[in-house]
């Protein structure tokens, strides 16, 4: 299996494992560093067989996790678990400085947990203030602990701030599920607005990709057949309630020619325009 297929990046995978194993089981820290990234630092391909998060508190960075690469700004964290292949890119002109801590989860009896699926996610800080200073915390113990208790305390920073992403990881997850409604609802009131996948997804406030994938998991077909079913939905309503042609009904809907719309239609509905008024 590819590296893509095997690794699922959804943070809902990230919050329904947390909810199911933090019952009993903990974190255990194993690296923690909050320094700026050293010249020609940026790893390629690396796979390692701990949890591993990284967030900025300055400069530029580009991480790229299962094939989706993006800019990682202050106030974000890229999060990975076991297996995941990831890259990192620093701008030399504004060197990172990184927050970064490797860790792995342990059961009762010390054994080491880890997921059924490798996932990832891109996750947004609730306060960047709190966050960078917890981070501070954890490096001063990680660094200058010496005695049992401080490993414990480190362990339980690390604890916290991961179930922190996770609630944010949720109220991102309901604020997106409602802006899709959103866009489903003005899909339907005005279906012969067309309109492209980037453009809704702006109007959701998601990114594209983002987007497309949260759509098509709510409605069962992509953002564009969606729109096609909705003009066919519409269409039907004007053959059975107006006197208006299927010309007239297609040039209403925004359809450039009747044999276009026509087609359409038939794809949707399973009989043309004109033979589906005529069977009711």
């Amino acid at each position: 299996m590819s590296d893509r297929g095997s690794c699922m990046s959804d943070r809902a995978i990230m919050r329904s494992w947390l909810a199911a194993e933090l019952r009993d089981a903990t974190f255990r820290v194993e690296f923690a560093n909050d320094n700026p990234a050293p010249p020609g630092w940026g790893p390629q391909g690396r796979r390692i067989p701990r949890f591993h998060m990284v967030s900025l508190r300055s400069g530029r960075l580009w991480y790229e996790i299962d094939g989706d690469r993006r800019a990682v700004r202050p106030g974000e964290v890229a999060f990975v678990s076991p297996g995941v292949v990831h890259s990192a890119d620093e701008d030399p002109k504004h060197r990172p400085h990184l927050l970064t801590c490797r860790f792995e989860m342990v059961g009762r009896g010390g054994r080491p947990r880890r997921p059924r699926a490798p996932f990832s996610a891109f996750l947004a800080v609730g306060d960047r203030r709190a966050f960078e200073e917890q981070f501070a915390r954890l490096y001063r113990g990680f660094r200058y602990g010496r005695s049992p208790l401080d490993a414990r305390a480190c362990d339980a920073i690390v604890t916290q701030i991961v179930c922190e992403l996770a609630r944010e990881a949720e109220g991102a997850a309901r604020r997106a599920d409602t802006a899709i409604d959103r866009v489903r609802q003005r899909i339907e009131e005005c279906p012969e607005r067309r309109a492209a996948v980037a453009d809704l997804a702006r109007a959701a406030g998601l990114s594209r990709r983002t987007f497309f994938r949260r759509f098509r998991a709510a409605h069962g077909c992509t953002p564009a057949a969606f729109q096609i079913r909705a003009r066919c939905d519409r269409a039907r309503t004007l053959l059975l309630t107006t006197a208006l042609s299927v010309k007239e009904i297609a040039h209403r809907l925004g359809y450039a020619d009747q044999y276009t719309f026509s087609k359409q239609f038939k794809s949707v509905v399973g009989s043309s325009p004109s033979r589906f008024r005529a069977l009711q």
